[in-house]
């Protein structure tokens, strides 16, 4: 399965979760919406049964939480993802990696389309 969070067309953001099944070839969209509001660009890395889902942007607001958990159609907040971003600002269009227990935040702009950022952010992850 391939998960697609939020998005945008032009102007329109879209807080909404679309899976789609490689095998049967089908997407469907599920009924979850993500916690904040849409967003567009956020990045996902899966770590054990949950995918989780930092940053992203839409025009004129930050992005707030900055990380979210989504298993079984549903979400829940996690601890906030530390970000070089200036107070007030999302980071987007960054890469997001899992290991070792740790989520890591790989470059991206401040805010998206932005200053770009030559960093990494490291959260340790509970277990």
């Amino acid at each position: 399965m391939v998960y697609v969070f939020g998005g945008c067309n032009g102007s329109t953001f879209y807080g909404s979760v679309e899976r789609y099944d490689t095998k049967s070839k089908t997407s469907t969209l599920l009924s979850a919406t993500m916690p904040g509001g849409a967003r567009a660009n956020p990045a996902a890395a899966r770590a054990g049964h949950s995918i989780h889902i930092t940053g992203g942007w839409r025009t004129g607001a930050q992005v707030t939480p900055n990380h979210l958990l989504f298993r079984k159609g549903s979400f829940r907040v996690g601890t906030e993802m530390p970000t070089h971003c200036p107070p007030g600002i999302s980071r987007a269009e960054h890469e997001l990696v899992r290991k070792g227990g740790r989520l890591f935040a790989v470059g991206g702009a401040c805010p998206a389309f932005g200053a770009s950022l030559d960093s990494v952010d490291a959260l340790k992850l509970r277990p």
